[in-house]
């Protein structure tokens, strides 16, 4: 059984993993600040085609613009989840150095108990759980607030060598090369199809962004019509915007051109996937 909380921009869940997080065949773009603590069993999840795995005490901490997807879950995974919108959390009064905000996105995973943060981390979420469990009072949405600071303010030092789910070591430059490319095509990818286009912006040759791709078992190609996928889907099922107005949208020379994309790697048409997609 989940036991789910609404929040007046979020919202909170504690329970199994069939309610909460369900293994997904395709990866999921994420708009919101997700705060994660697994309690029992084991996850694998793949955040910005990087896995990581969730055990008893690890936290996942996801910012908005994470590409994310299960692999597989135990079925006596167990987890606590605070979902909150972007603009309650940047608007809480803290000012989150910019380099701990591109820290989160890069290493979103950590033991608690590892890194030192495992009181802290149990304290958070019960009285998270506390505070929504308490709809009626008029303090509760400041509450909340004053707590989410406090935590994101805690780890923002913990982030001083020490969280970096313990066992990594310092980022190579492939490693962070890789991420910027990530980020890169997040940003980019309705307009920018190209991998050269990539390339330049990172001032490598497309061979090197290449190389890059394949120690993680990708290519740059891939890598861009996932997420131009993933925002065809988004827009499909999703807008009431038009086959015609979603190549556009997505910079396409045309609907057949995008037709033809969206089949050969989906298998359906974009009408057939919308018909299914919203049953």
């Amino acid at each position: 059984m989940i036991k789910e909380y609404k929040l007046p921009e979020g919202k909170m869940f504690e329970g199994r993993a069939g309610a909460i997080y369900r293994p997904m065949s395709e990866a999921a773009h994420v708009d919101d600040v997700s705060l994660t603590l697994c309690t029992a069993g084991a996850a694998i999840v793949e955040i910005d085609m990087q896995t990581y795995e969730l055990m008893p005490r690890t936290e996942m901490i996801l910012m908005p613009g994470s590409l994310v997807r299960v692999i597989s879950c135990t079925p006596d995974f167990r987890a606590t989840v605070l979902v909150l919108s972007p603009q309650f959390v940047f608007n809480m009064g803290m000012r989150p150095n910019p380099d701990f905000i591109k820290f989160m996105k890069f290493n979103p995973v950590a033991d608690t108990k590892e890194v030192g943060f495992d009181l802290q981390a149990q304290s958070f979420y019960t009285l998270a759980m506390c505070v929504c469990g308490q709809r009626g009072s008029r303090n509760s949405v400041e509450k909340m607030r004053h707590l989410v600071q406090f935590y994101l303010l805690t780890i923002s030092d913990e982030t001083n060598g020490k969280w970096s789910g313990a066992a990594q070591t310092q980022t190579d430059r492939q490693t962070e090369l890789f991420r910027k490319f990530i980020t890169l095509v997040h940003d980019n990818a309705s307009a920018q199809h190209d991998v050269e286009w990539y390339a330049a912006r990172m001032a490598i040759t497309p061979r090197y962004l290449s190389l890059l791709c394949k120690a993680k078992r990708t290519t740059p190609k891939a890598v861009i019509d996932e997420i131009i996928i993933h925002s065809a889907k988004e827009m499909l099922h999703s807008t009431s915007l038009t086959v015609q107005e979603i190549a556009s949208e997505l910079n396409f020379a045309d609907q057949s051109v995008f037709a033809r994309f969206f089949k050969r790697k989906t298998g359906d048409s974009p009408i057939t996937w919308k018909r299914k997609a919203r049953g």
